[in-house]
C-alpha cells in the first residue's frame, strides 16, 4: 500500500505533493530489476526512462487484468493511448482514462493498480520534459499500446487469453511490448550523448528492436509454466504442435520431453536476440559507462535467467524460476569492473552463454 503522507497524496483532490519521490518510489514498488538498472543511468535519461517505464507498467496492468474482457482492455488502452498524441489535451486524456478504470484501483492494495489509477502525477512531471523527450516516449508508448490494444482482442472472456498461433505472432506481440522500448532507448540514448556517431547510431538502430525482443522471450520463458496454470500461454501454437502437443498439453508431466523441446527452440530463439543485444551494447561508448551498464544488467541477468531454466529442465517445474541474489550482485559488480573493456566483457558473457548452450544441448 502506498504511503500517501510520505508523498504528501490527498486522494480527494487528487495531488500528490512530491510527485518526484512518488515516481521513483513508485518503481521500486513495481519492479526491482527495472529499478536497480534505471538508477545507473545518468540523471537526463533516468527520468525520461523512468517515467516511460511506469508508463508501460500501467498498460501491462490493463492488459494483464484478468477481470477485464478484451474489448475493455482495447478502450482502456485507447484511452491511454489519446493522453500521448500530439497536441493532446493531456490532462482530460487522463481524466478520462482514469475514470474509464474499475473504481476499487483508486484506494488498491496492488501497487500497479493505484499507479494506474492516478496517472496524472507522473505525467505532469513527463510533460515538463524537453519536447523532443516528449516525442521519443510518447511514439513508444502508442505503438505499444496499440498493438496490446489488437492482441487484448484475442480475450473472449476475461481470465481467458487466445494464444498465439505462429512464431510470427510470437516475434509481432514481442515487438509491441518490448522491441518498441528498444527503439524507444536508442533515440533517447543518441539525443543524449554527442558520444554516438551517425554510423554508430544507425548500427545500433539495426539492433534496437532485438534488444528489447530477447529481454522479452527471455520472461516469456521462465514464466510459460506459471502462465500455463492460468490459462495464460504465449507458446506458440505452431511449435507445440510441431511437437505432438497444445499450449494446455505443454506441461503435462507425461509430455515433458517433447515440451522441453518446444522449450529449447524459445530458448535458442532468446540467445539469438540476446547476442544482438550484447553487440548493441558495446556498441555504445565506453566514456557513456552508465549507459553501457544499464543495458548490460539486463541482458547478463537474462542470459543468466536462461542458462537457469534450461539446467535439468527446470522451466517445465511448478517453482518461479528466478536467478539468486548473489548471482545478481555477481553481475553487476563484475560487469562494472569490466565496462570499460570490451574483450572481458565478451569473456563474461560468453561464459553465461557457453553454460546455457550446454544445458540446450543436453536436454537434446
Amino acid at each position: 500500500m502506498v504511503d500517501l503522507a510520505a508523498f504528501g497524496i490527498d486522494l480527494k483532490n487528487e495531488r500528490c505533493g512530491r510527485p518526484w519521490a512518488y515516481a521513483e518510489a513508485m518503481l521500486l514498488k513495481v519492479s526491482r530489476t527495472f529499478a536497480l538498472t534505471i538508477n545507473v543511468l545518468p540523471a537526463a535519461p533516468r527520468r525520461s526512462v523512468l517515467l516511460a517505464y511506469l508508463f508501460c507498467r500501467i498498460a501491462d496492468t490493463v492488459e494483464d487484468d484478468p477481470a477485464l474482457s478484451g474489448e475493455e482492455k482495447r478502450d482502456l488502452l485507447g484511452k491511454f493511448n489519446a493522453i500521448f498524441l500530439p497536441n493532446a489535451d493531456w490532462t482530460r486524456a487522463a481524466i478520462e482514462f482514469a475514470a474509464a478504470l474499475p473504481e476499487e484501483w483508486r484506494s488498491s492494495d496492488d501497487d500497479s493498480k493505484f499507479l494506474s489509477a492516478h496517472p496524472r502525477w507522473p505525467l505532469g512531471l513527463f510533460f515538463d520534459l524537453p519536447a523532443s523527450t516528449v516525442a521519443h516516449v510518447s511514439a513508444c508508448v502508442r505503438e505499444m499500446q496499440r498493438g496490446m490494444g489488437e492482441f487484448a482482442l484475442r480475450q473472449t472472456t476475461p481470465g481467458e487469453w487466445g494464444g498465439l498461433k505462429t512464431v510470427s505472432e510470437l516475434d509481432r506481440y514481442c515487438y509491441f511490448v518490448a522491441g518498441v522500448v528498444g527503439v524507444m532507448l536508442t533515440e533517447l540514448f543518441v539525443e543524449y550523448t554527442p558520444l554516438i556517431a551517425d554510423s554508430t547510431a544507425d548500427a545500433l538502430r539495426a539492433r534496437a528492436i532485438d534488444f528489447g525482443e530477447g529481454l522479452q522471450l527471455v520472461n516469456i520463458v521462465k514464466d510459460a509454466a506459471e502462465d500455463s496454470r492460468r490459462n495464460v500461454s504465449f507458446v506458440p501454437e505452431e511449435l507445440c504442435a510441431a511437437a505432438g502437443l497444445t499450449p494446455k498439453t505443454l506441461f503435462a508431466p507425461e509430455n515433458s520431453e517433447a515440451a522441453m523441446g518446444v522449450m529449447r527452440a524459445l530458448c535458442e530463439k532468446a540467445l539469438g536476440h540476446l547476442d544482438r543485444a550484447f553487440e548493441y551494447s558495446l556498441l555504445l561508448p565506453r566514456l557513456e559507462p552508465r549507459l553501457r551498464l544499464f543495458c548490460l544488467w539486463a541482458l547478463l541477468m537474462a542470459v543468466a535467467t536462461l542458462e537457469r531454466v534450461t539446467r535439468d529442465a527446470q522451466v517445465l517445474g511448478e517453482k518461479k524460476v528466478k536467478i539468486a541474489r548473489a548471482e545478481v550482485k555477481s553481475i553487476v559488480r563484475g560487469s562494472s569492473l569490466r565496462v570499460w573493456s570490451d574483450a572481458l566483457l565478451k569473456r563474461q558473457y560468453g561464459k553465461l552463454r557457453e553454460r546455457t548452450v550446454r544445458n540446450l544441448e543436453a536436454a537434446r
